[in-house]
């Protein structure tokens, strides 16, 4: 489709819905919101959050992180408009724990950053830790025994006719989304069509 000019909005989902239902946005990528009223919503994959510690944190021998054990540390938060600040709040409410300290920033690098001078913990999708891991710069932990897992989705308007390029476009993020998020070791490449 070389006649097709295709933009990229990096926004946090409430915004991307809003960018939808608007139609300013034709497709959006996102964690599953608690509302899609009018959205078209196919599954893309899952990813798992995973508490980050400095290698020096007295964390890092650890198999795992229990939601209460948050309570002890400062908690470095990704910036408080993204849905998993949000879905975080709402665990953390669900369980009865309260964090006392917590400090906010707006990228996920800046979090790594602040983690690995060891100024507290975050919680930040494996993917996202994976290559600071493997360098031993930082350690991943599973929140809980089962891990907490995100939902990715992508999504339309229900009511929107998509155009061609549209459907390639979705089709596409169909093959390849799972893979960006998965241990390159673990997964083949998918073939080019």
């Amino acid at each position: 489709y070389p006649h097709v000019e295709l933009f990229v909005a990096a926004e946090y989902t409430d915004r991307a819905v809003q960018g939808l239902q608007g139609g300013s946005l034709d497709v959006g990528i996102f964690v599953m919101p608690s509302n899609t009223d009018g959205l078209h919503v196919e599954p893309l994959c899952q990813d798992e959050l995973v508490v980050i510690v400095a290698p020096q944190h007295p964390w890092a021998r650890r198999r795992h992180v229990q939601w209460s054990d948050l309570a002890t540390q400062v908690l470095i938060t990704y910036n408080h408009a993204s849905e998993t600040f949000q879905m975080t709040q709402r665990e953390l409410h669900k369980r009865g724990v309260s964090i006392q300290e917590s400090m906010e920033a707006r990228h996920s690098s800046a979090v790594m950053e602040m983690v690995k001078v060891g100024l507290g913990v975050a919680l930040l999708p494996r993917w996202v830790v994976r290559d600071d891991v493997q360098l031993g710069v930082l350690k991943a932990l599973p929140l809980g025994r089962g891990g907490v897992k995100r939902q990715w989705i992508i999504a339309h308007v229900k009511a929107a006719s998509l155009a061609e390029h549209d459907r390639a476009f979705i089709q596409l993020c169909h093959k390849w989304f799972p893979h960006l998020m998965t241990d390159s070791e673990a997964q083949p490449t998918p073939e080019i069509a």
